[in-house]
């Protein structure tokens, strides 16, 4: 470490945070051994589920752990490579980055950096802004996974206090599992039986599997564009994805419109999409499964899935709005988080492949408060949902579009009352001057 590291470790104050925020580590234990601690534990009969979340077996408070990082941890990212010495001095740079940030007040950091992540940060270097962005976000999803972790506990021993008290500790009412404590099967309703439990969420994994099915076939076709990766810094690209997948949650469950069929989503452009998609992998359960939706060429490649006189493409840089939602159209929306370069890539795209482009109508049917007219892929996709329902726009837009964007029926009120105090003001002004 440089003099001006230790320097830095030895004198400078302490992460904030070091100070104050501890960590719960908890060695997680089998279920079969926490319910068997529990059991044997004779004087905790009667314990209060609130009071049962600051029991944690095995725990102890300590402050963040950091690991010591060296090039050679990442070794893997810069052997069999021809640009091997650029690839080491960037990670001998990021590394120099780290350990600043780590030993001043200016923002928190992670304790470790995997490959993944080393991986990340190369993509985005030398952009300083950038990388210190990565680092925060790599701190707050660890903090996440660690909060996640102790609330999974703190649940389950809720749970395990509540069935004692509930069944006033008798073990074999609430106990699971197909071997009891000796090791041997035991047969009986909740243990090694025929008959399988239907819980809530079976049935509801049966209903969203059946909408999917019926909108596969019969369903409205709608193309989520990922051309734009080049666009886009990672940050950007990781939030389009958070974007895709409440996209694709809230239309498999559909439960704001529910009396027509939800979206058959299909994705083109996936092979440009190298930022989005290894992001989308992590918002979207089983992604492996469904291969046959996530297109690598164009969707003008696929004409025989979809027709291009059937084409639509919504930009919010087009010329003319769309007036009228035609059920038979298959629309194309564009993976582009335009958050720092406004670029108006998916208009041009549309004119360059002679499609049809439109906007939404928001100025026609609502009247804006605040910010820009773009929005957010589920709130486009949760709009044209209540359109194929309701063909009302006034009411699709009003009830998905951002809220903090829109006037209230008061603020409207008020800005209808001043417009025709002014016009009122106007008219007396002009009849005084015509009677003079």
């Amino acid at each position: 470490m440089s003099f001006l590291g230790l320097f830095t470790r030895a004198f400078s104050p302490r992460l904030s945070l070091r100070k104050s925020l501890h960590f719960q580590i908890v060695r997680v234990f089998s279920i079969s051994k926490l319910r068997k601690n529990s059991i044997n534990n004779d004087n905790d009969t009667n314990i209060d589920p609130e009071a049962s979340k600051f029991i944690l077996a095995d725990s102890y408070t300590d402050e963040r752990k950091f690991q010591t990082l060296s090039t050679s941890m990442f070794s893997k990212l810069y052997e069999s490579r021809k640009d091997s010495t650029d690839i080491r001095s960037t990670i001998d740079h990021i590394i120099h980055l780290y350990e600043r940030e780590k030993y001043t007040e200016q923002m928190h950091v992670p304790t470790t950096l995997t490959l993944k992540d080393m991986e990340d940060l190369i993509r985005v270097y030398p952009d300083e802004k950038e990388l210190l962005r990565s680092l925060k976000f790599f701190f707050t999803r660890e903090c996440k996974r660690i909060n996640d972790t102790k609330r999974t506990l703190n649940k389950k021993l809720e749970r395990d206090a509540a069935k004692k008290v509930k069944y006033n500790n008798k073990v074999e009412d609430w106990q699971l599992g197909i071997f009891n404590d000796n090791g041997d099967l035991e047969y009986g309703l909740w243990h090694n039986s025929l008959l399988s439990r239907i819980t809530k969420q079976s049935v509801r994994d049966y209903r969203h599997k059946w909408l999917l099915r019926q909108s596969a076939m019969f369903g409205q076709k709608l193309i989520i564009d990922l051309d734009y990766d080049e666009y886009m810094k990672l940050y950007e690209a990781r939030l389009l994805a958070q974007q895709i997948g409440i996209l694709y949650y809230e239309n498999r469950a559909n439960k704001e419109m529910n009396k027509v069929l939800p979206f058959d989503i299909h994705f083109t452009n996936c092979t440009k999409a190298t930022n989005t998609l290894p992001a989308l992998s992590k918002h979207i359960k089983r992604f492996d499964e469904l291969s046959s939706y996530f297109h690598h060429k164009s969707f003008i490649d696929y004409p025989e899935l979809f027709p291009r006189k059937r084409l639509v493409y919504l930009s919010p840089h087009a010329t003319k709005s769309l007036k009228t939602y035609s059920h038979e159209d298959i629309y194309i929306i564009g993976g582009y988080n335009d958050r720092t370069s406004h670029v108006c890539a998916s208009n041009v795209k549309a004119e360059k492949a002679d499609i049809r482009c439109y906007r939404l109508p928001l100025d026609e049917f609502v009247r804006w408060k605040q910010g820009n007219k773009n929005l957010c892929l589920n709130q486009v996709v949760m709009i044209l949902q209540a359109m194929k329902q309701t063909n009302d726009w006034r009411y699709a837009i009003s009830n998905f579009a951002p809220q903090r964007k829109l006037k209230s029926n008061e603020e409207k009120k008020l800005e209808d009352e001043i417009r025709v105090r002014a016009v009122a003001k106007r008219m007396r002004s002009i009849q005084k001057s015509y009677k003079m």
